[in-house]
């Protein structure tokens, strides 16, 4: 054989084994796909979990007819409550604790108390000492709520279900630590109310700008420090809950998502609309680094990755049987969702 063909056929031989181990070391696999989100705790209440807030190492639940819960889930391990407030010990028989909100400044929880179809009243406690600190009256049961309070005032916006005094920016008063809360101080009660007479939920910034859900009409948005409005947006679907991610508004629509640029607040504009074919009850959403975590009362908790806003990706659906509400501290890593027959459940990324 010609020593130059003998070589060439050497090397072939040599090389080709080589070839067919990194191929099948190296299989050409799709991608796994992001999955940030993994159940963490079950915490299961007594009653029917309607709603929850989370601040820090306390997460408030309203428990029905059970009314309010407070935990502390510092070691998801070791779930601990550290105060319940229920017809034993203040509440008639067949109100029921609708919502809540919490303040860590001075350790208060508020709760929404329905009282029956035409009346409601909200009640402030200490959380950590059992001590009830202030009640409201309202003539309707309340639908959102936010609460805040620096030094001796207590801020909270509120919308009720019935439209009769809508969006509602007030605070209560007091002199020192050891006076009772009141309106006495320089009360601000501005409501807003769209034409339809709607609200269905709001989304807070840390610049006390409001993002309102207001159904059919779109989204409208509010400055909650002084009680103006700035302005007024159509978005496709029906908008039941508002969320900012920096300049940009996520909404919840019922069927899909719809992302507002808000950067001109004045002149917001619709950047992105995701249709979620699966979906049929999108009604709550909150954000949490660059996801939003948007609830459907039949399917679950659906994920997306929201860093590039005007380009939303699907990244994940939570299980979860019969949601109610959800809340996340927005750097934080942990979600709290509500679940009418579970009670709490807790997702961590």
């Amino acid at each position: 054989m010609n020593p130059s063909l003998y070589r060439r056929l050497a090397l072939v031989l040599t090389t080709l084994p080589l070839l067919l181990l990194t191929s099948c070391d190296e299989p050409n696999t799709p991608d796994i796909p992001v999955r940030p989100y993994a159940q963490a705790a079950v915490f299961v209440t007594r009653g029917v979990a309607q709603d929850v807030a989370a601040k820090g190492d306390y997460v408030a639940i309203a428990d029905d007819l059970y009314g309010t819960v407070v935990l502390n889930v510092a070691d998801l391990n070791a779930i601990d409550s550290v105060f319940h407030y229920d017809n034993r010990n203040g509440l008639l028989a067949g109100e029921k604790t609708a919502i809540v909100a919490l303040d860590l400044l001075h350790h208060y929880v508020m709760s929404g108390v329905d009282a029956g179809e035409i009346a409601s009243h909200s009640d402030i406690h200490d959380f950590l000492s059992g001590e009830r600190k202030s009640g409201i009256n309202f003539v309707v049961p309340l639908r959102d709520l936010e609460f805040d309070s620096v030094d001796d005032t207590l801020k909270f916006w509120a919308s009720d279900q019935a439209g009769n005094d809508g969006f509602i920016a007030t605070k209560l008063c007091r002199e020192n630590d050891q006076s009772n809360w009141s309106f006495s101080c320089d009360l601000v009660f501005a409501p807003y109310l769209p034409p339809r007479r709607e609200i269905r939920g709001f989304g807070r910034n840390a610049s006390v700008e409001f993002a309102i859900g207001i159904g059919e009409e779109g989204i409208h948005l509010h400055r909650g420090n002084v009680s103006e409005s700035i302005s007024t947006l159509e978005v496709p679907g029906i908008a039941y809950d508002c969320a900012w991610y920096g300049d940009y508004i996520i909404v919840a629509a019922q069927y899909g998502i719809v992302v507002v640029d808000a950067t001109t607040r004045t002149a917001p504009v619709v950047a992105a609309t995701l249709v979620v074919p699966s979906a049929d009850r999108l009604q709550e959403i909150v954000v949490q680094g660059h996801y939003a975590c948007v609830l459907d009362v039949n399917d679950g908790i659906y994920v997306y990755d929201i860093s590039t806003p005007s380009a939303p990706e699907f990244v994940q659906l939570l299980d979860v049987i019969d949601p109610s509400a959800l809340d996340a501290d927005p750097a934080g890593n942990r979600l709290y969702v509500t679940d009418r027959g579970q009670g709490l459940v807790v997702f961590t990324k």
